[in-house]
């Protein structure tokens, strides 16, 4: 377990918080199986600018839980994009709401 600052804006922030109320889980967990998500995708572009930078506020921090596997993975992909784990895990948050809310993804995986 990890405590992770979730860095994106206030719009960001609402849409994680609206998809984890909806699937019933914690802001944390979503961002958790976002990034088991990430971590199970199909490679896809992943640009590092797409990450942007850290929002202007104090970023809300969650708690992420995660295995040491999978913290892992995450490590070495942020390390090879040149971005931090909090920035890696807050695009992938992002991307699991969007693939969510557009049927990409079907939210019974969650």
């Amino acid at each position: 377990m990890r405590r992770i600052p979730l860095l994106l804006e206030r719009f960001g922030i609402e849409a994680i918080e609206c998809q984890a109320l909806t699937l019933g889980l914690t802001p944390g967990e979503f961002v958790a199986q976002a990034a088991l998500y990430h971590v199970g995708s199909p490679p896809r572009a992943k640009a590092a600018s797409f990450m942007g930078e850290p929002p202007v506020e104090s970023p809300r921090a969650l708690t992420v839980a995660l295995d040491p596997d999978s913290w892992a993975t995450l490590e070495a992909e942020a390390f090879d994009l040149g971005v931090t784990v909090a920035q890696l895990l807050a695009r992938a948050s992002v991307a699991l709401a969007a693939d969510i809310d557009s049927g990409r993804v079907a939210d019974q995986i969650v």
